[in-house]
């Protein structure tokens, strides 16, 4: 894509006026990612020239590859994250990045606003109140369809107008880190730090000074200062304590403790200090069955539970699935500059039959897997992973009171009863896949010619098969 001035809809004096006195920087790019508007105060921040950055796609300006461990797209709604960045003059910076979607009056389509200022040191006064730890979803972020996340988010917007502790149950993939960080930032602690820590990933002598900190030469390796915790860190914002489940009895009964009194006890420490911060906790286990199996203490569960929100499978809302690969193959374009405009509606039917195990984050995976692989703007179930696709059929199969379709099934030449079973199990796949030969290949893992001379062989005419 080639950029004119006439593709730019934010030409009017009275916004190029308020650009330009704005201090900070400012890049409108439309909804495929090019930029089409930059401030002067971009420019310099860039050290570019306007002319270096208009017609360019955003990620072809920015590489935010630097750090390994974060995502970005511009679909994503993003307050104030501290980034490292490298131009495409490779002039290394760090900045603080805000993206907001905003709707084009001429289209159908939202462009995205992206503004920056230079990131002050660690330790600076000019350091945001959040120290970085910011949460970059709100409730504009969760992409649904169903009525079951419809029900998700209004518990969720209640839950954020006060300050009681929240709950969020699901499996795994769900989103449930998404959910936690759209309750804080529509909360009156949004401009506070939100610290997440996953309970279940750190390693049982060392969660305890995670959560609570330690103080100077409190063990073998300690800094000489001490350290805070992820309480201490929190302060006048919000504690994700994600798979809560996983956190050992012992450190329970602390927390339970401070949850009750607000106040914590660094490791090595002799005095308390009062801590300000909300709590938010989430699970993938079914806590209520860990109280009776003794693993999870019954008077922190009711202490947590307070809003109890569980976040449905996507097996059970399946209406989210469309909605949800679109807005996954939008981001794989952004990302990896696939230029992927559609997907088969054979695909669709795939993705909506499948149960999902990894819910939306396996979804997320498969998308990026078929946007890499497509040949062509649109995914076909020739791009998606075949075990996936046989999954699908079997599942089919399965729920059809019929033998799951397994790949020797239709590959092997027989004679006689085993021959005529394999008329009927290439039957089977044809009404299964509604005649789409595509599809069928694949499930049978052939190529096409050798699914004709099948087809030819027992006298099969595939439209037969077509509704």
């Amino acid at each position: 894509m080639k950029y004119t001035k006439k593709q730019s809809v934010y030409t009017g004096s009275h916004f190029r006026s308020l650009l330009e006195v704005c201090n900070t920087g400012v890049i409108v790019t439309d909804a495929n990612g090019y930029i089409v508007e930059i401030n002067d105060a971009a420019c310099v921040l860039l050290r570019m020239k306007a002319d270096d950055c208009l017609g360019n796609h955003f990620f072809q300006v920015f590489d935010f590859n630097l750090d390994q461990n974060r995502v970005v797209s511009l679909t994503d709604h993003v307050i104030k994250q501290p980034f490292l960045v490298k131009t495409k003059y490779d002039t290394k910076l760090r900045l603080l990045f805000s993206f907001q979607t905003i709707k084009n009056e001429e289209s159908s389509d939202s462009d995205t606003l992206v503004t920056f200022y230079s990131a002050p040191e660690t330790g600076t006064k000019e350091l945001p109140l959040s120290n970085g730890f910011e949460a970059g979803y709100t409730f504009s972020s969760i992409v649904k369809a169903s009525s079951s996340m419809g029900d998700v988010e209004r518990i969720s917007r209640i839950a954020a107008k006060t300050t009681s502790n929240v709950l969020i149950c699901g499996e795994s993939g769900t989103g449930k880190e998404l959910i936690a960080q759209a309750i804080h930032n529509a909360s009156s602690r949004a401009h506070g730090p939100f610290i997440a820590l996953n309970c279940g990933a750190i390693p049982q002598g060392l969660i305890e000074s995670e959560l609570f900190g330690y103080e100077g030469g409190t063990f073998t390796g300690a800094r000489a200062t001490g350290q805070p915790g992820k309480f201490e860190m929190a302060a006048g914002g919000t504690i994700f304590l994600d798979e809560v489940g996983d956190m050992p009895m012992h450190l329970q009964v602390i927390l339970l403790r401070v949850l009750q009194s607000r106040e914590i006890i660094r490791l090595g420490g002799k005095s308390s200090k009062k801590i300000d911060v909300r709590v938010i906790a989430a699970t993938n286990m079914d806590l209520e069955e860990c109280i009776l199996q003794k693993t999870f203490r019954s008077d922190l569960f009711y202490r947590l539970n307070v809003f109890n929100i569980q976040v449905p499978p996507l097996r059970d809302r399946t209406e989210d699935v469309e909605p949800l690969a679109r807005h996954f193959i939008s981001r794989c374009n952004e990302r990896f500059g696939t230029q992927i405009t559609g997907i088969d509606e054979s695909v669709l039917k795939l993705l909506k039959t499948y149960h999902w195990p990894g819910n939306a984050r396996e979804l997320e995976n498969t998308l990026e897997w078929a946007s890499n692989m497509s040949k062509g703007a649109v995914i076909t179930v020739d791009d998606l992973p075949r075990q996936l696709v046989r999954k699908c059929l079997g599942q089919l199969a399965t729920t059809g009171r019929q033998k799951p379709i397994q790949e020797q099934d239709v590959l092997e030449t027989t004679n006689g009863t085993e021959e005529l079973n394999e008329r009927e199990l290439l039957v089977s796949v044809l009404e299964q896949c509604k005649g789409n030969l595509n599809l069928a290949s694949a499930v049978c893992g052939v190529n096409r010619r050798t699914l004709y001379r099948k087809m030819e062989k027992f006298e099969i005419d595939p439209a037969d098969y077509r509704k």
